[in-house]
């Protein structure tokens, strides 16, 4: 499977499923705009860039850890502590805080292959894992919460991305037309330009 046939299969699904995307094909990279899933906390980012046979998605969180990275430190290191599948991270140097995910369809062999979910669990992965632990994240954040006790009332929930608890939908209500809302293009290059430089990083060590 040739990546470029992979990142136009990602496409299709996405155009199927009417979500707006931004496509950048010279670094088969999808940036798209997702339901806000936590309290107080506009759309998030999501972006998936393929290389080879697997995805890498990240959720870019829509506020940044600045000035109390100390303890969203701790609360991020406690999250991840465990996790299966992807991490959250943050930027030092500018406290951006997202959630990074992959998966290898090297088995699927052709990308036709791939079903629709597979591909769309990218997409929701990260999303999820801002549901379970958005809402401690937030207050961290904002009310100088105890890092420890925040997880373990994130964790003691269990969580749903279809949940029909108002407290989960955030404060605009139906969050259904987030996923329509136009593609910032100055947005969707500054997650691009992050993405790169993560993947020199990668490929640096």
């Amino acid at each position: 499977m040739e990546p470029n046939e992979l990142f136009n299969r990602i496409c299709n699904v996405l155009e199927e499923k009417e979500i707006n995307f931004h496509r950048v094909d010279r670094h088969l990279i999808i940036i798209a705009n997702m339901p806000s899933v936590v309290p107080n906390l506009s759309s998030f980012k999501c972006a998936v860039h393929v290389r080879d046979t697997s995805m890498v998605s990240y959720a870019t969180c829509p506020v940044s850890a600045s000035g109390n990275e100390e303890k969203v430190v701790e609360f991020l290191n406690r999250a991840n502590y465990g996790l299966v599948n992807g991490c959250f991270e943050m930027d030092y140097d500018d406290g951006e805080i997202r959630y990074r995910a992959n998966n290898n369809f090297e088995c699927a062999g052709e990308a036709e292959n791939i079903d629709d979910d597979a591909i769309l669990s990218l997409f929701h992965l990260p999303l999820m894992m801002f549901l379970r632990y958005g809402k401690g994240l937030v207050n961290v954040l904002f009310c100088d919460a105890d890092p420890a006790k925040e997880i373990e009332i994130c964790e003691s929930k269990d969580i749903s991305i279809d949940d029909d608890d108002e407290d989960d939908k955030g404060d605009k209500g139906n969050n259904d037309d987030d996923t329509n809302v136009e593609i910032d293009e100055e947005k969707a290059m500054e997650i691009l330009r992050s993405i790169l430089n993560s993947t020199d990083d990668e490929e640096d060590d």
